[in-house]
């Protein structure tokens, strides 16, 4: 209760019964869930947890399944998030972490628990040790793992499990029309009249904006007229920006269609060297020309990559980067861990960076988001 209170004045917020119940219930249970709708304050509620357990003596470590989940989570306990993959030391063949050689941590927090898969955290669970806690942190609202299985549900609906929700939402967020609108769409609500055709801006802080189209031709247009907005009017960065949709390759809308378009529109001039790779989707083959300057995402984990002073510095699925130089058979991208030389022959691992899809964003934040739905997006 005293480093609650410590957290109280230091952060200058007061935690609510429901916040109280799940920092004890992280504290004292050896397993615990927690889950929030948004603006419930999941995050901060993490806080006291990692602080009470640094004053103890002991030792936290936070992962996820993604690198920029983990991050998120860091930034307000000061813990160093990492990858799940990166914590148990996995180098593409086996994990340096292991029943045999269990984690030397007394608590494992892991952020983002409805991506993860029953694989992942079987390994994840083999190598905590005896007496260690799992805390783990998620929202029931987002999407299923990519992989086999829903381990986050299963262990909520079975019941055998400390689980608190935070249901309470903190009236700075009330302002949001991002968090109402949110919370609308959980409770499945339609969020637009029928047959509505135009634009609303919604929420006291003005932040949740609706345009609606007749076309899906249009749809690409009034993306592409927000996206000059942001950049425009707001100043913002093509590293600020996220367009979020939910194909990959097939159609106007899909991520690969908004990436050729924004490149377009951000990085337009040609270079000495550039690297053009040609990638299939399903039916659809397609060519991206890489350039200096260009907003990337990498795909699948490689953990041989290198740093530009030559240290190992392996990179995962869903980092987000930019391409400083392409030179002899390699790009030296700046990631979040660093400026990293990739290699020619994985260059199929990367993509364009400026329109993601709704997977590849979760567990990620992002300062401007504009989100595309067609009539496919049911």
């Amino acid at each position: 209760d005293a480093v609650i209170e410590a957290c109280e004045r230091e952060v200058g917020i007061t935690y609510s019964d429901e916040q109280r119940q799940a920092i004890h219930a992280c504290l004292t249970q050896n397993v615990s869930i927690l889950t929030a709708l948004g603006g419930s304050g999941k995050t901060s509620s993490m806080m006291p947890v990692a602080r009470a357990i640094r004053e103890k003596g002991q030792y936290a470590a936070l992962c996820a399944l993604s690198g920029k989940a983990s991050s998120n989570l860091g930034e307000m306990t000061g813990l160093t998030g990492s990858t799940i993959h990166k914590l148990l030391g996995y180098n593409g063949e086996e994990s340096a972490y292991d029943r045999s050689n269990p984690l030397p941590y007394n608590m494992i927090i892991l952020d983002e628990a409805s991506m993860v898969d029953e694989e992942v955290f079987k390994w994840l669970l083999e190598a905590i040790p005896n007496g260690c806690k799992l805390v783990m942190v998620g929202d029931t609202g987002q999407l299923e793992p990519i992989g086999v299985g829903c381990v986050f549900h299963d262990m909520i609906n079975a019941k055998k499990f400390a689980h608190t929700h935070l249901t309470k939402i903190f009236r700075q967020a009330q302002k949001s029309g991002v968090i109402s609108e949110s919370r609308r769409v959980y409770d499945e609500e339609q969020i637009v009249k029928p047959n509505f055709i135009g634009t609303e801006i919604r929420g006291e802080l003005q932040d949740f904006k609706i345009t609606t189209t007749n076309s899906i031709e249009s749809v690409l247009v009034e993306t592409l007229k927000e996206y000059k907005r942001f950049l425009s009017e707001y100043k913002a960065s093509p590293y600020d920006i996220a367009v979020v949709t939910g194909k990959r390759a097939i159609g106007d809308t899909s991520a690969r269609k908004i990436n050729e378009c924004i490149q377009k529109i951000v990085n337009p001039n040609t270079y000495t060297h550039e690297a053009s790779v040609t990638k299939k989707d399903g039916n659809v083959e397609y060519t991206i020309c890489y350039k200096p300057g260009d907003k990337v995402r990498i795909t699948k984990n490689n953990y041989e990559t290198v740093n530009v002073e030559g240290e190992k510095t392996p990179i995962f699925n869903g980092n987000i980067g930019v391409i400083l130089e392409i030179d002899g058979g390699y790009m030296t991208i700046r990631f979040q861990q660093g400026d990293v030389l990739v290699p020619w022959y994985i260059y199929e691992d990367l993509e364009l960076g400026y329109a993601i899809t709704c997977h590849s964003a979760q567990g990620s934040g992002f300062p401007y988001v504009i989100a595309v739905c067609d009539n496919g997006s049911y």
